[in-house]
């Protein structure tokens, strides 16, 4: 039975032998957060699933800034100018609460910033 399988579809490859990485410090990016509305207050890193649902971006923000109308927060991804793929500063708004924050390609490095 093994010979006809090896003779019919051949040797596994390498990388199909190897198990995949799915540990959530794989799934973790980090972020920036920043808000123009308070300059005072330092840039905040943290490391964040990329299934984390916007939402729950938004509760930690709430308490990270500890802004005053919770109801009127709005979060943008910036994506800056590169040399590698010469694209423009331009910010992307994570409005939908049920979403992923990947969905919005966060990726490591990304800056998200928190306005009121």
């Amino acid at each position: 039975m093994l010979f006809y399988i090896l003779s019919e579809y051949g040797a596994p490859e390498e990388s199909e032998l190897e198990e995949p990485d799915t540990s959530i410090k794989k799934t973790l990016v980090t972020v920036t957060l920043e808000s123009p509305n308070m300059p005072n207050k330092p840039p905040v890193q943290k490391k964040l699933p990329g299934a984390m649902t916007v939402n729950k971006l938004r509760s930690l923000v709430t308490r990270l800034f500890k802004g005053s109308n919770a109801a009127s927060l709005t979060l943008h991804n910036v994506s800056r100018q590169t040399k590698e793929t010469r694209l423009s500063v331009y910010e992307i708004e994570l409005d939908d609460d049920m979403k992923e924050i990947s969905f919005y390609s966060i990726e490591d490095g990304s800056v998200i910033l928190v306005r009121w």
